[in-house]
């Protein structure tokens, strides 16, 4: 499989090898705009996951000062993040296993020096 962040920083090459290799050119955009789409919620589930640390730990300080009324706030605020992070988490899944699906499908980079030459289905009908 391609390297997607070959693609990432270099796209343009990967449209021309796609259009030698007789694919579309969109396949190169469909793939960068699902990584975007990945990564971005792949940030989104990070900075949840940071929130919840920090709460956790805003939770142990209002524990040991015996502030209660700030705790159960914080304890309620906390409840939700587990649930936003499992659905964030198969929105990028979703995403990450779009991406490869098309990715696989992606031929492999051929050689400039390659000259364009008949595909096999033409060689196997005698074009």
């Amino acid at each position: 499989m391609l390297d997607i962040k070959h693609i990432r920083d270099d796209s343009e090459l990967f449209r021309k090898n796609q259009e030698k290799a007789g694919k579309t050119k969109k396949e190169v955009d469909e793939v960068l705009e699902l990584d975007e789409k990945w990564r971005a919620v792949k940030q989104e589930v990070d900075k949840l996951r940071a929130k919840r640390n920090t709460i956790s730990e805003e939770i142990n300080k209002a524990k040991k000062t015996k502030d209660e009324a700030k705790a159960k706030t914080l304890i309620k605020e906390a409840k939700n993040i587990p649930e936003k992070i499992k659905e964030l988490e198969t929105k990028a899944e979703h995403f990450l296993e779009s991406r490869d699906m098309l990715l696989s499908s992606m031929p492999n980079l051929i050689s400039k020096h390659t000259p364009k030459g008949k595909d096999a289905s033409e060689l196997l009908r005698g074009v």
